[in-house]
């Protein structure tokens, strides 16, 4: 199972931070990725870009 989205992301460097995370039944929060500032195009404008995360076997068959 895997959790593939595009997102764009654009900040400031040290300072400005994404990650992937769950919690299975209210339990701790796991991180499954940091996310990366994503490339600028030549307009200046940050891009797109696809990211596919393979998910752990415990989030298999998970109601919510």
């Amino acid at each position: 199972m895997n959790l593939s989205f595009s997102y764009i992301m654009q900040g400031q460097a040290n300072a400005d931070f994404a990650s992937v995370i769950y919690s299975i039944n209210n339990g701790p929060w796991t991180n499954l990725q940091n996310l990366n500032q994503t490339q600028v195009c030549g307009n200046g404008r940050a891009r797109w870009t696809t990211v596919n995360i393979p998910l752990p076997a415990a989030l298999e068959n998970q109601a919510n």
